[in-house]
This record gives C-alpha cells, structure tokens and sequence, in this order.
C-alpha cells in the first residue's frame, strides 16, 4: 500500500478532494486541459486501443508510486495520475486516453521510502499525435534523485 501523503491525511477529506476534482473534470470538458490525459485520480486507467493514447511501460528494477502528466506550457504537474492505491509495477504498462493530442511532459516517482530516497523520471516533450499510441518507456538509468 501506498504511504499517506500530508495533503489527504482522512478518507473523508480525500473522498470530497475526489468528488470536487469529478467536478472540475466534468466542468472542463471540451476546454483545453493543460494536465495531461484524462483519468480520475481515484480510478485505474484502463488499457486502451481506439484513439489517441499515451502508454507508460516500466522496464526498470523500481516501482513507479506516481506519474505526473502536465501540458508542455503547463507551469505545475497537477495530481498524480496513478491515485491513491494504484502502482505502476515493474515490467507493467499503463494507457490512457488522450482527449487533447499535444505536447506534454512526463513524470514518474518513486516510492517516498524507496532505498536512497525517492527518484524520478522526467521525460519532457513528448508528442502526442492524433488518433496514435505514444509509449515512453522507464528503464533504469532514467531514475534520478529528487
């Protein structure tokens, strides 16, 4: 199981934050998202095969805890895509659909307690073409210390 993260310590707070953020996605639809994919933070993405679709296939000795998908001009990472319980395992992919193809930068971290503390992988300016599946893939010497 994941740790806690200090921003959601109760499942009430993280079960409103969870319905708010339905609420702002339902709200946005159509607009133009600058953070990334669309997946509900709180639900696993589910394998995709019709329509634009960003693929993160981990080839590394390490789990992936978070992936943060953002637009290219984006300032911030916005939520992490995987949620609360979900993990990207080792020799594991995971889709999502793309409603807005574009330009985005990626990235995963590793657990906060991971042995020599938590790492990412930054992958900036992927493209993600319309109707296509774009794969970044994790290897090992793409982890960094944070």
């Amino acid at each position: 199981m994941r740790p806690t993260t200090t921003l959601f310590r109760s499942l009430s707070s993280r079960a409103f934050a969870v319905a708010l953020l339905g609420t702002t996605l339902l709200a946005a639809c159509g607009g133009g998202d600058d953070n990334g994919p669309s997946t509900p933070d709180d639900q696993t993405p589910e394998p995709n095969t019709q329509g634009t679709v960003f693929s993160l296939e981990n080839l590394s000795s390490q789990d992936a805890y978070y992936v943060y998908i953002k637009d290219c001009s984006a300032a911030t990472w916005g939520n992490d895509r995987l949620g609360a319980t979900r993990i990207l395992d080792v020799n594991e992919v995971i889709s999502w659909t793309v409603n807005n193809p574009g330009c985005y930068d990626i990235q995963a971290r590793t657990s906060l307690s991971a042995p020599g503390g938590q790492k990412k992988a930054t992958y900036p300016g992927v493209n993600m073409a319309d109707g296509q599946t774009t794969t970044v893939t994790i290897h090992e010497a793409n982890w960094t210390a944070m």
